[in-house]
């Protein structure tokens, strides 16, 4: 199950945005979008924002977009291991544990230790 922050979008941007040192304008400004639509995104009066005006907040705050979306990283990667475990599984049962790569090897451990 993803885990997503319970803050929204807009909490996220203004938060971002705070750590930067930067007023509403600022960040219009650097991403080249209208100085009013800043303080609409953030006030959650905005709920579609524009996948390149996102992909630009994350570029001009050094964001990665997954933050901004609320997901979290770890839980994200533990989920595409997960995705991975029939396969090691099968492939173990198979041909024995000599023929797992490293990288399959370190994705069991990192199952086995969450």
């Amino acid at each position: 199950m993803l885990t997503l922050s319970v803050k929204t979008i807009g909490e996220r941007i203004r938060e971002v945005r705070k750590n930067c040192g930067w007023l509403q304008k600022d960040l219009a400004e650097k991403i080249g979008i209208a100085r009013s639509v800043i303080p609409e995104m953030e006030a959650g009066k905005r709920q579609n924002i524009n996948t390149d005006t996102l992909n630009s907040i994350a570029t001009a705050t050094n964001t990665p977009v997954h933050v901004l979306l609320g997901f979290d990283v770890r839980t994200l990667a533990m989920e595409a291991i997960r995705g991975q475990a029939p396969e090691l599984a099968a492939q173990i049962k198979k041909e024995g544990l000599a023929s797992l790569t490293d990288e399959k090897c370190r994705a069991i451990v990192r199952i086995v230790l969450e």
